[in-house]
């Protein structure tokens, strides 16, 4: 462990970044990796460029470059990544509160990767930043945007992020394993081992259930067994037939399929005892927190909850509180024959929901309304309906489709509403990953924020309420 030891007595090295050698810098480019030139402004570092977003997709030319570097305002070069497959791990080891915390994850975090990952030296370039954390290159052909990989517990800044697609970093003078220009592709089972190992020092937040008000005439079913049975049961005790524990981390419980060749298989968290696995190779779902109860409905019952909870009552978990239900007959109504008048209709629809009448049974009263309720959804508020002169009223309905249990209300409507579902389910799909790229853009430090480009929140359109 001597040649790791001398990574960690790197100290900080310089205030401000240093220009190398022009040869330096025009050899990158020979090596067709896109730099950028970098300027001190207000105590930091930016692009010294007006907009940079064309080196995203090519290389600088010798003579523009050349340019770059006599401009005085240039201190120093940045690399882009994502151009030519290049990915970077960013291990921000500052964001830790002490020099003790900084040295014992560092330390930890690069014996797992040599111990884990051969010739790991040989195969990524080092670099140490100014601030003292750390950035590992290399090429990928999975290369995506940037990531936070690894969020330890009480922080909001990560301690351990990708950069990508559309990103870039400095560059620093300490380095070890590859230079700059000699970066290479690692194998596809070496990265993911480093991804795999660097989310290992992330803290996944429990994640909040509402509760629902009940009313005080309400009576409950007192402590539901599910709920029962994953506070008397541990994960382990559940899978721990699957699994092999390699080490306890700082906050959790590292594990690995029994049989499985990769470092890792997931972890179980200290604070919530819940099972993350990043493996696809087990009958759990994977990157989503399990508890014991999870585990036991997808080991015993297929993933089953409905099955797996029934078990978990009959022996003997969740409190037993009988309900009384008073149930009072449902005065008979006699409801009209008539038909409903589909000649309102263009052909189109008249011939659909008489078709879905004649070969599926379906009510034309419910198909009627149905359609009638969807037309009035997608007018919505782009026109007025005159009714007189004074009253102007927009081109709305509420309806009401009543029937008896089990007479195919809800099939008979989904015939005709179900194109409007997938448009509905369409946008709430597109508003959370839209969501998803802005937290995660929000989530930026503003350095990062200043050379990505910016999202905006997105709105939430909902054509649908399921309730």
């Amino acid at each position: 462990m001597a040649t790791l030891g001398r990574v960690f007595k790197l100290k900080i090295f310089m205030k401000k970044l240093i220009k190398k050698d022009l040869g330096f810098y025009q050899k990158l480019a020979e090596k067709n990796l896109s730099i950028i030139p970098i300027k001190e402004i207000d105590g930091g570092h930016k692009p010294n460029l007006h907009k940079w977003a064309e080196f995203q997709n090519n290389v600088v030319s010798d003579e523009v470059l050349k340019n770059w570097y006599d401009d005085t305002q240039t201190t120093s070069f940045g690399l882009v990544t994502g151009y030519n497959d290049v990915e970077v791990i960013d291990i921000d080891s500052k964001i830790l509160p002490t020099k003790k915390d900084r040295d014992s994850f560092l330390k930890e975090y690069f014996t797992l990767l040599i111990n884990h990952i051969d010739d790991f030296y040989e195969k990524i370039c080092l670099v140490q930043s100014q601030s003292g954390g750390f950035h590992i290159l290399y090429k990928t052909k999975s290369v995506e945007g940037a990531k936070k990989i690894a969020k330890p517990k009480g922080f909001k800044e990560a301690l351990i992020e990708s950069k990508g697609t559309g990103g870039f970093v400095y560059i620093y003078k300490r380095v070890r394993g590859l230079q700059y220009h000699e970066i290479d592709y690692i194998s596809d089972e070496d990265r993911s081992l480093l991804w795999q190992i660097s989310k290992t020092y992330h803290y996944e937040e429990p994640v909040v259930e509402k509760k629902i008000k009940e009313s005080p005439a309400t009576k409950t079913d007192g402590k539901k067994a599910w709920d029962d049975f994953a506070e008397k049961n541990t994960v382990l005790s559940i899978c721990g037939d699957d699994f092999d524990i390699v080490r306890h981390g700082q906050n959790s419980t590292i594990i690995r399929r029994k049989g499985a060749k990769s470092a890792f298989s997931g972890h179980i968290y200290d604070n919530s005892g819940k099972l993350f696995l990043f493996s696809t190779a087990t009958i759990y779902p994977h990157e989503k927190p399990l508890n014991s109860f999870d585990i036991y409905a997808y080991k015993h019952h297929s993933g089953d909850y409905s099955k797996a909870a029934s078990q978990a009552y009959a022996d003997g978990y969740g409190d037993r509180i009988e309900k009384e239900i008073n149930i009072e007959p449902m005065e008979e109504v006699e409801l009209s024959q008539d038909d409903f008048p589909l000649d309102i209709f263009p052909n189109f629809f008249s011939h659909y929901i008489t078709q879905c009448n004649s070969k599926l049974n379906a009510s034309i009263d419910f198909m009627g309304v149905a359609t009638l309720w969807m037309i009035s959804v997608l007018v919505g508020n782009t026109f007025n309906v005159k009714v007189k002169n004074g009253w102007i009223d927009r081109a709305i309905l509420w309806v009401s489709v009543i029937g008896n249990a089990g007479v195919g209300k809800t099939p008979d409507l989904k015939l005709v509403l179900k194109p409007l579902m997938n448009l509905n389910s369409q946008e709430i799909k597109r508003y959370l990953k839209e969501y998803g790229e802005f937290k995660t853009y929000d989530n930026m430090s503003k350095e990062d924020k200043d050379i990505n480009a910016t999202v905006e929140k997105p709105t939430k359109r909902q054509m649908i309420v399921d309730d």
